[in-house]
């Protein structure tokens, strides 16, 4: 499956809940997010879709009003017939049930066909179609939220007058209110991540700890695992607090070495996730960069230390720590950093 990016990122949103972010970090691999579809997804579209086509895309731009509305992901892919419109996927985390949902969900897809069409060499057919969206909504909510109202439902017209494909737009409901912790599907980081929102609303995510950090064993010679383990003790602690900084770094410690597991934990409550994001800081997160790269290599070139203090965007620079807990030599970093 294909990473490249085809939108540059117009503006980069400042995530503040930790649900988010996780879900974010998770998804955004391609194969993970293609799980995702595959087991929980209308199964009858599914069919229609080259999976092994999806891309992940750039974060999309939305207005300021909009901020709480967190569709931080999108993704592409083509039908399986080939010569229509390509699919976007535009992913939408909530932890809330929402009954206008649909009206946001409007104006940004609004949005999203104004910057197609300003780039329309890259997204729009030869016959000048449209992509084809699709949202995803990932809900995680107490109450059950298994449709999202169309348009046609927030409106009363006289008897005859048939609106039923009146602003239509297709959802994938993964509601998880309904779903039995035991029958999750998917590879392991799906299930760590669909358990821990579960989890989470449940109020008992601090029970769970061990058996999260457990699903990670039979993958944890992944070259993934760095970054998925500071994904899931980053969250731990931003729901959970300091508080439990000991059982999380032992169950972490499971599946990294102790050294490494202290290391992201001690970022972790000094300023990455919990200051780092909610109130903006730059300089932290370049800091905890440069301090794994140091820690990692022992020796790093003040080119790359200044390429990296460059960095002014907190999602570009969380980024930038998996890969620095990720690679296995300084030149692959640099590879990294370059693009």
């Amino acid at each position: 499956m294909k990473k490249n990016h085809l939108f540059p990122k117009v503006i980069q949103l400042e995530l503040n809940q930790p649900h988010d972010l996780l879900s974010r970090r998770i998804l955004c691999d391609v194969e993970v997010f293609a799980e995702l579809l595959a087991n929980y997804g209308d199964s009858e579209i599914i069919k229609l879709i080259d999976l092994n086509s999806l891309q992940c895309e750039s974060p999309i731009t939305v207005s300021e009003e909009l901020r709480e509305v967190i569709e931080d992901l999108r993704f592409s892919a083509e039908f399986k017939e080939k010569g229509h419109s390509r699919i976007f996927f535009m992913l939408e985390h909530q932890s809330k049930k929402v009954i206008l949902f649909i009206i946001r969900c409007l104006r940004n897809i609004l949005m999203f066909f104004e910057q197609c069409l300003s780039a329309p060499n890259r997204t729009i057919t030869q016959e000048g179609k449209l992509p084809y969206p699709i949202i995803v909504l990932l809900y995680h909510g107490k109450v059950t939220w298994s449709d999202v109202l169309q348009i046609k439902n927030l409106i009363s017209v006289p008897k005859g007058l048939d609106i039923s494909g009146f602003l239509s737009i297709h959802f994938f409901v993964i509601d998880l209110s309904g779903i039995n912790r035991d029958e999750l599907r998917g590879s392991a980081v799906l299930v760590a991540l669909l358990d821990s929102l579960i989890s989470y609303t449940y109020g008992d995510l601090s029970d769970r700890i061990e058996r999260i950090f457990g699903y990670f064993e039979p993958v944890k010679n992944d070259k993934r695992i760095h970054g998925w383990i500071n994904s899931y003790v980053s969250y731990f602690l931003a729901v959970m607090g300091d508080s439990q900084k000991e059982a999380v770094a032992r169950a972490a410690s499971k599946i990294l070495h102790e050294r490494e597991v202290n290391m992201i934990v001690d970022s972790v409550l000094g300023q990455t996730y919990i200051k780092g994001i909610k109130e903006g800081k730059i300089e932290g997160k370049i800091a905890d960069v440069l301090k794994i790269l140091k820690s990692r290599f022992k020796k790093v070139p003040v080119s790359v230390t200044r390429a990296v203090e460059s960095y002014t965007d907190l999602i570009a620079l969380e980024s930038l720590i998996d890969r620095a807990l990720d690679c296995e030599t300084l030149e692959e970093f640099k590879e990294n950093l370059a693009h």
